[in-house]
């Protein structure tokens, strides 16, 4: 969270309340802050501990050890191969992270 006030001007985007985040309230609020925004790296790490959990979900009451190098789970070869994977034209394969 702090590193988001940072990204975005600091005490200026307390303004964004939840009664703001509606159809009429945010889109007029986020365009007065273009530079309100939270940075792209923490987002990355967030949406990978999010989808690793809905698998976790998948698997109840097993143990699942995410090996990050290799994009796979090192103890269970059924939750990996579930991974849902794609094969992009060249120059369309989204930026590796890491």
């Amino acid at each position: 969270m702090g590193t988001w006030r940072k990204a975005c001007g600091g005490p200026a985007c307390r303004n964004f309340r939840a009664s703001t985040i509606g159809t009429r309230g945010w889109t007029p609020a986020s365009a007065r802050r273009p530079n309100c925004a939270p940075p792209f790296k923490d987002a990355v790490r967030i949406t990978e501990a999010v989808l690793l959990t809905v698998k976790a979900t998948r698997f109840p009451g097993q143990e699942l050890l995410w090996d990050k190098s290799k994009l796979a789970f090192s103890n269970h070869a059924q939750a990996t191969q579930t991974i849902v994977r794609r094969d992009y034209r060249n120059g369309f394969a989204p930026p590796r992270v890491g």
